[in-house]
C-alpha cells in the first residue's frame, strides 16, 4: 500500500515540477512580448519624444504633433464632451485674461489637443475654445482613437514638455474623487 502511495506522490511531484516549468516559461514569454509592445508603442511617457501623430489645425492643415507642439511648454489633452475639460479650459482663459497666470508665462506656451468625438460639444467648451484661440493658445485636433493609441485613459491630461520637446511629465490634474 505504501508503495502505491509513493508512486502516486512521485507522479504528482513530476506533474507539478513540469507545470511550474511551463508556467514560468509562459510568464517569461509574456513579459518579453509585453516589453516589445511597450517599446514599439511608447505613447506618452516621460523622457521620450512626442509620439508620431498627425493632428489637424483650426485652419484644416495637417501637422505632426511634434510640429504643433514646437515651442510650447505644455499640452493639455481635452475632449469637447467633457465638463471638467471645459471648466479647466475656461479657468485658464480667465486667468490669462486677468493677467494672473504664474505657471505658464504666455498663452502661446499651451497647446490644447482636442480629441474629436461624435458627441455634442459643451457650450462652455465652445466659449473657452473661441476665447483661447483669440488669446493665442495653440489648438490641434485628433480623433478619439488616436488618444487611445497614446495611452490616454481619461481627460483632461496635462503633458509638460522640456525645452527640447521631450516629455517631462504626464499628469491627470483632477483626482478621481473630484470627478464624482
Amino acid at each position: 500500500m505504501t508503495a502505491v502511495i509513493e508512486v502516486i506522490q512521485k507522479k504528482n511531484r513530476r506533474f507539478w515540477g513540469w507545470f511550474t516549468i511551463v508556467a514560468f516559461a509562459m510568464f517569461v514569454l509574456f513579459s518579453v512580448f509585453s516589453y516589445r509592445d511597450t517599446a514599439a508603442h511608447p505613447g506618452l511617457r516621460p523622457g521620450r519624444p512626442l509620439p508620431e501623430l498627425t493632428t489637424t489645425t483650426v485652419a484644416g492643415e495637417e501637422l505632426a504633433l511634434v510640429e504643433a507642439a514646437a515651442g510650447r511648454a505644455v499640452i493639455m489633452i481635452v475632449s469637447p464632451t467633457c465638463d471638467i475639460c471645459s471648466s479647466d479650459m475656461m479657468e485658464i482663459v480667465e486667468v490669462f485674461e486677468s493677467s494672473a497666470m504664474d505657471e505658464y508665462e504666455r498663452p502661446e506656451d499651451i497647446l490644447w489637443l482636442i480629441l474629436q468625438s461624435e458627441g455634442m460639444p459643451r457650450s462652455v467648451f465652445m466659449e473657452a475654445y473661441r476665447r483661447g484661440m483669440e488669446l493665442g493658445i495653440g489648438i490641434a485636433m485628433v480623433a478619439v482613437e488616436e488618444g487611445r493609441n497614446l495611452g490616454i485613459t481619461r481627460v483632461p491630461v496635462t503633458v509638460a514638455l522640456r525645452p527640447d520637446g521631450t516629455i517631462a511629465s504626464v499628469s491627470y490634474p483632477r483626482e478621481t474623487s473630484e470627478r464624482r
